[in-house]
């Protein structure tokens, strides 16, 4: 009787053995088609995007205009957190020394009245604005905050930056595209080498060229 109680245990304990390991092939095949659908569709999209500013460079190159009609907004146009602190404490900078200048001009009186403030004229507290997390995966990203987080993955060398634009969704609105860029994503095109990128990345992918197609 034990013996046959340890036999149905040992058979129920091997149908639930192979009951799992067919789920996890299921969800391994699932995972895989779907990056596989997910790369397939990122080519094709930068393959469009390539096919399309080709024509447009050309267009711009007959028409002598290759920096009117370009579409995008370069890279090298972007500046760092530590470049905008820097510029605005640099400006803050030259803005109180043109207002001390000014002040010393004004005489005593003029002073006195510039710094009376009454009651009734004070400005009422403004709210806080609560400020949103960045480590907030649902956070829509700035497309400054954007571009800063690619550069620092190196892909490309900083001496390319000028070559590179990062397309908004109205530029490939413009180019005649059906699809958008992805959330916190921008797609990338250099006019020049035709080579297209996108800041998101794709199992380290982040080139067309690196994804075995090239123009």
């Amino acid at each position: 009787m034990n013996k046959n109680r340890v036999i149905r245990i040992a058979k129920l304990l091997g149908t639930i053995a192979i009951i799992i390991a067919v789920i996890t092939i299921i969800n391994v095949v699932i995972k895989n088609s779907k990056t596989n659908l997910e790369t397939t569709d990122l080519k094709s999209n930068m393959l469009q995007i390539q096919a399309k500013c080709r024509v447009l460079n050309d267009k711009a190159d007959m028409n002598n205009k290759i920096e009117e009609e370009r579409k995008g907004n370069r890279l090298s146009s972007f500046k760092s957190e530590e470049e905008k602190a820097a510029e605005a404490k640099k400006n803050e900078e030259q803005q109180e020394n043109t207002e001390n200048a000014e002040n010393t001009e004004n005489t005593e009186g003029e002073q006195k009245v510039e710094n009376t403030v009454t009651e009734e004229n004070k400005e009422e507290p403004k709210e806080e604005k609560k400020e949103e997390k960045k480590d907030d995966p649902e956070r829509i990203k700035t497309l400054d905050e954007i571009v800063e987080d690619f550069k620092k993955l190196n892909v490309i060398p900083a001496s390319d930056y000028d070559k590179y634009y990062a397309l908004e969704d109205a530029d490939l609105e413009f180019l005649g595209l059906s699809f958008k860029n992805e959330k916190n994503a921008r797609y990338l095109i250099n006019y020049d080498t035709r080579e297209v990128g996108i800041t998101c990345g794709y199992q380290g992918q982040y080139l067309l060229s690196q994804m075995g197609l090239k123009d």
